[in-house]
């Protein structure tokens, strides 16, 4: 298994694993501008994890300072395993490089955000030395089925 970071090219098969997180079809197009622009921004890290040549899990970290914690912060904005490789401890050596990249970076916290229906990531997370410490709110600004909740 080998983590690297993501390149362009990576697009289809992260496009298929956020897909598969999210139980929908995002908006291909929409996806790829966002994909784009995050590879060039310096405080997003998309990372892969990598089996005989195919990409089986993604991570993506942001990197950045917050107020309330005045220090930086590192946010896990998604974390998807392909189905048929869960279980196989993937999900672990991504989390564990988050942590590294954070720690890098002189970070005081990893956070998450998950949702409730995903109990069997909360139980991950928990595995793996997360604490359930706030709620997310958020408040539906345009009409789409894709925001999030």
């Amino acid at each position: 298994m080998k983590i690297r970071y993501c390149q362009k090219e990576d697009l289809e098969a992260i496009y298929k694993l956020i897909c598969e997180l999210e139980e929908c079809n995002l908006n291909h197009e929409q996806f790829a501008l966002v994909y784009e622009n995050k590879l060039n921004d310096e405080k997003s890290h998309y990372l892969v994890a990598v089996s005989d040549d195919m990409i089986v899990g993604f991570v993506s970290v942001n990197i950045d300072y917050q107020l309330h914690h005045e220090n930086k912060v590192a946010t896990i904005e998604e974390l998807v395993i392909d189905n048929s490789y869960r279980g196989n401890g993937i999900g672990r050596l991504l989390v564990d490089f988050s942590t590294k990249l954070a720690l890098e970076h002189q970070c005081e916290v990893i956070e998450l955000t998950s949702n409730f229906k995903r109990i069997e990531a909360h139980q991950f997370y928990q595995k793996n030395d997360f604490i359930k410490s706030s709620y997310k709110l958020i408040k539906v600004l345009k009409d789409s089925d894709q925001v999030g909740i």
